[in-house]
């Protein structure tokens, strides 16, 4: 339910029998870039009723969307934990995309912020599946797929290069 191209912060909320105060960001969440690393610390102060004494090590499922990092015991029984998020963002649709005038058997398209890669979905006629490529540029000859006399169409949409930078 994000707007394409916005990277935003998470939300960041305590749990039963907890509160989180003193939230501070290792980054200005405005200077956040899609895949890299910023790391939030965080107090846990316990409610009326509630202690942490007993608990141990913070389990990594008490940080939900993040990566734990450290958990420590506050004298005053609360919890320091820093814990490391990758922010993401929602990719957008490229605003035009065609057949080049120069080569006509060449798919250009115009670049989306933050894409790494496009995927191409070549087709032949009313919707026969021909192909489908992966690649970072923003154009590809598609002459290779196109043998014969035919009416042929793609479609493109940005995507990741890799496992690392999808989320």
């Amino acid at each position: 339910d994000t707007e394409a191209g916005a990277v935003l912060e998470p939300s960041v909320t305590g749990g039963e029998g907890y509160r989180v105060d003193g939230l501070v960001w290792s980054e200005e969440p405005g200077a956040w870039q899609p895949g890299k690393a910023v790391t939030a610390k965080m107090t846990l102060s316990p409610e009326t009723g509630y202690s942490f004494a007993d608990m141990g090590a913070l389990p990594q499922e008490a940080v939900s969307g993040a990566r734990l990092e450290e958990a420590k015991l506050e004298t005053d029984g609360s919890v320091i934990v820093k814990a490391s998020y990758v922010p993401v963002v929602q990719l957008g649709k490229t605003k035009h995309a065609g057949w080049s005038d120069d080569a006509k058997t060449t798919a250009v398209w115009d670049s989306v912020p933050y894409a790494t890669a496009y995927q191409i979905r070549l087709y032949r006629g009313e919707g026969e599946y021909v192909t489908t490529l992966t690649m970072g540029g923003t154009s590809v000859d598609l002459g290779h797929y196109m043998p014969g006399q035919a009416s042929y169409y793609f479609e493109v949409r940005a995507t990741s290069q890799n496992s690392s930078d999808a989320a």
